[in-house]
């Protein structure tokens, strides 16, 4: 065979290979673009013939070769980002594209390597941007290498060699119809307001440079614009900051600060680039939420649902357990049901098994990946350790798609006063798991420093599900009356336990203490629903404390009993948190518990009440009989014990765990 026919078939070989690249490419772009319907109708512009054409075929050349030839630097990037900044490599981020025949824009994603770290403050939350871009960043961004992953974005058709450069959502609702026309040319790598100051010059500038490039689009322009993008990042190296600002100052910003709108406009024009980013005209993202009964869903979640229905206007799914009511109020329960149903929030009734190892989870986890594969979610957020190691398992597939995962961790049953048995089970499978998740969220403090260990990108820390401590301090109650009530003496010092009767909340320990006692002015009030109900009423009666241990059942005055307690017990062997604690000291009820994580968030030792090791019952007994004995200490305790649980009110904690979903969601 002749040179001429071999060099002939490389080329056919190689525009075949980048023709088909192109392609796959293209489809792999249209699953995740959609467009911004809410946006008022351009005239689309004329394009010439160069535009038509050829453009697309350069692009395709160009990005290509540019993959091709510059893999090593691609590689070498890649190496220093991870090195530097950590994972991911890559960030992607939506931007408004070329505006279609309807005359609204595209939204697509658009790549670039990563040039900030995820460094976050001790509540796991972002530190400013000017902190988290270094001077490796900084090089990155000056250099525009940070940039180089856009030829993917050239390839798949979403953006140019040369054009105007995509900004931000947030920038686009603010633009006239006619700046909007910038849009009617697919958005560049580089374009001509980039080779005319870039970020150093105004708004208005950038966007007439950008309206003069559309009047004129032609290959010479095109090659002018590239040589000098060439000329300014390698040789001028010019900066890409504005006013010392780590990121170029918003449209919508610029705008307000300069007065050229009000306050009013600005925030309506937010709330229009949140919609567009949730996607609400086509349907709104959709979000399961995966916990193992559906009572945890009504206690903890309810406001987090309302959240994702109201203000950001997702399709909400729960999956769990419809059917079990044994730790619940059962009317009450079907009654919240029957609301979500009208809410027209998605029910999925999947029977989890609490243990890990019930092989009735096998159908569970069948019935939950099924679900998964057969609807696109957009956030899966999973609560309880069984539910959640299966719904890590069951989203992997859906996860390659796109799909966010997010596990809220209520506790390890590993910790530092754990058994080594589980450390030996438990540990390994939380290991395992948090790879296929892309958060974890941690409601204590040790549980975040050990999640940090993990290997998901980000962690993030709230304190708790939040406590409604106004509601429970503004609560006035006769304690004389409600102990009556209750079937006590007025003169009586009542001690409150608030949780399920089964192993881990250890109740036992206390009626063995109380035992050891033996003082019939002490009454022991369990306010909770579980199994384990008579082996408590046989060990108060072979303590000879039967008469002074009450089964409250499920109870909804929950405020009322807390200010109507004279000591609070918590003796819990496994707590992430531990809500009654925080809603008995709210109250200012001196809490005996014992000394695990979580509860030692809050509990201060000596001063807001005492800690003990859950099998202590000598030191229980001992911590009892302190307060009971002792007006002036329950009454010293109880102020200090409102101010340690202020982090921990409701609204402090909702806000955090909407900033997550905000994060991922917008």
């Amino acid at each position: 065979m002749s040179k001429g026919k071999i060099i002939a078939w490389i080329i056919v070989g190689a525009v075949s290979a980048m023709t088909v690249a192109a392609k796959i490419m293209k489809k792999k772009a249209e699953k995740t673009t959609y467009k911004a319907n809410i946006m008022e109708h351009v005239v689309a512009r004329k394009k010439g013939f160069y535009e038509k054409y050829i453009k697309r075929a350069i692009d395709i050349v160009c990005a290509t070769g540019a993959i091709f030839v510059f893999s090593p630097l691609y590689l070498g990037v890649a190496l220093l980002v991870k090195l530097k900044l950590g994972s991911p490599v890559l960030f992607t981020q939506d931007r408004p594209g070329l505006i279609g025949a309807d005359g609204k824009e595209t939204i697509f994603k658009m790549y670039k390597f990563r040039s900030m770290t995820d460094e976050r403050d001790e509540n796991g939350e972002l530190l400013p941007d000017e902190v988290r871009l270094t001077k490796f960043g900084k090089w990155l961004r000056n250099t525009s290498l940070d940039e180089l992953p856009e030829a993917f974005n050239i390839l798949n058709g979403t953006m140019s060699v040369i054009g105007p450069r995509p900004q931000l959502v947030r920038d686009m609702v603010f633009m006239t119809d006619e700046q909007r026309l910038r849009h009617t040319a697919k958005p560049g790598l580089s374009g001509l307001a980039q080779v005319n100051g870039r970020n150093a010059i105004s708004w208005e500038d950038k966007l007439k440079w950008d309206l003069k490039y559309i009047k004129n689009v032609s290959f010479g322009e095109d090659v002018k614009i590239v040589l000098k993008t060439i000329k300014k990042c390698f040789w001028k190296k010019e900066g890409i900051t504005q006013d010392n600002m780590a990121t170029a100052e918003d449209f919508g910003d610029y705008l307000l600060n300069n007065k050229k709108i009000d306050k009013v406009v600005y925030n309506k024009k937010q709330v229009e680039a949140k919609k567009i980013l949730n996607n609400k005209s086509e349907g709104g993202k959709k979000v399961l939420i995966v916990a193992s009964v559906i009572s945890f869903i009504e206690w903890f979640n309810k406001e987090n649902v309302e959240y994702l229905r109201n203000h950001l206007s997702c399709e909400v799914h729960i999956a769990c357990n419809m059917d079990y009511m044994e730790d619940t109020d059962e009317n009450r329960t079907n009654i919240y049901l029957k609301e979500l149903n009208k809410k027209g929030v998605f029910l999925h009734n999947i029977h989890f098994a609490r243990s890990p190892f019930d092989k009735n989870n096998i159908v569970a986890y069948r019935k939950l990946t099924k679900l998964i594969s057969e609807t696109h979610f957009n956030l899966i957020h999973c609560h309880t350790p069984t539910a959640s190691i299966l719904t890590r398992l069951a989203a992997r597939r859906s996860r390659k798609k796109g799909t966010i995962v997010m596990y809220t961790c209520h506790g390890f049953h590993f910790h530092n006063a754990a058994s080594k048995k589980n450390w030996i089970i438990y540990y390994p499978i939380e290991k395992i798991c948090s790879r296929l998740c892309d958060y974890i969220v941690t409601i204590n403090k040790e549980d975040y420093k050990r999640a940090l260990q993990f290997n998901s990108k980000n962690v993030r820390y709230i304190p708790g599900v939040g406590v409604d401590i106004e509601l429970i301090r503004n609560t006035n109650v006769d304690k004389k009356q409600y102990k009556h009530k209750l079937g006590i003496p007025e003169d009586s010092i009542m001690i409150l336990s608030i949780g399920e009767m089964i192993e881990r909340k250890n109740h036992e320990v206390i009626i063995r203490a109380l035992g050891k006692i033996k003082d019939n002015n002490i009454y022991y009030l369990i306010c909770g629903k579980g199994p384990l109900k008579e082996k408590l009423k046989m060990v108060a009666r072979e303590c000879g404390i039967a008469d002074n241990v009450i089964f409250l059942g499920f109870r909804k005055d929950i405020p009322e009993l807390c200010n109507t307690a004279d000591i609070s017990a918590f003796p819990s062997r496994i707590e992430g948190l531990g809500l009654a604690g925080i809603e008995a000291m709210a109250a200012g009820v001196p809490l005996v518990s014992s000394n695990v994580h979580g509860i030692l968030d809050y509990v201060i030792d000596g001063e807001t009440g005492y800690t003990c090791n859950p099998d202590d019952i000598e030191g229980f007994a001992v911590a009892i009989n302190k307060l009971a004995t002792d007006e002036n200490l329950r009454n010293e305790m109880s102020k200090k014990c409102v101010e340690a649980v202020r982090p921990f009110e409701l609204n402090h904690a909702l806000s955090e765990m909407w900033k997550i979903y905000d994060e991922i969601l917008l």
